[in-house]
């Protein structure tokens, strides 16, 4: 540890802008030339080449490795927000407001599930009349013509014979008013 001024800090291989005052920066670069909200951490690489990384090893194949975000230390503040690695089974976690509501494992991606077994799941408790189970396309354009798409969702096949959408499902506006249609469609693939 060296002191210079009025910073206090960590010195790695004499560099005279890696230091600890509140802010670390890893490489040749000043932490505080960056964001002021977010350059307590700033990792740079420009120095040898374009990519920069953070990598946090777990300690064994049943290991977690985790950051955390909080609001506090007091009780479920310390660890509200949580990005989690099971190494144990290979799934990655978001949680937000101390639930579990994304998790990312070898098979899928599932949104208020903890073990997915298809390549989206969506789950959620839809009683009282709820509508927790929604999934929004959302057409950002400000004026409404007849036939604008508004989502669509295809059925692809990446077959070397007939390669291309075979079928889909389509919203879309039907007249000026934003009056609107599903329409289904099937077909050869690639027409």
């Amino acid at each position: 540890a060296s002191l210079t001024g009025e910073r206090r800090g960590i010195w790695i291989a004499g560099a005279t802008h890696n230091r600890l005052d509140g802010r670390l920066s890893l490489g040749s670069v000043d932490a505080d030339d960056y964001e002021s909200t977010s350059n307590q951490l700033v990792v740079y690489n420009g120095d040898n080449g374009p990519d920069a990384g953070i990598t946090i090893v777990g300690g064994a194949t049943t290991a977690f490795s985790k950051i955390h975000f909080a609001d506090g230390v007091a009780g479920s503040q310390e660890d509200v927000g949580r990005i989690i690695y099971d190494h144990n089974t290979n799934d990655l976690q978001i949680w937000n407001n101390n639930s579990q509501t994304m998790t990312i494992n070898t098979t899928g991606v599932g949104i208020g599930i903890t073990n997915p077994t298809k390549k989206l799941e969506i789950s959620a408790n839809n009683g009282s009349g709820g509508e927790n189970n929604t999934l929004r396309f959302v057409d950002t354009d400000t004026t409404s013509v007849p036939n604008q798409q508004t989502g669509r969702i295809e059925f692809f096949t990446s077959d070397t014979t007939q390669s291309g959408v075979h079928a889909y499902i389509l919203g879309a506006t039907n007249d000026h008013d934003g009056n609107g249609d599903l329409r289904f469609g099937t077909g050869t693939a690639g027409s």
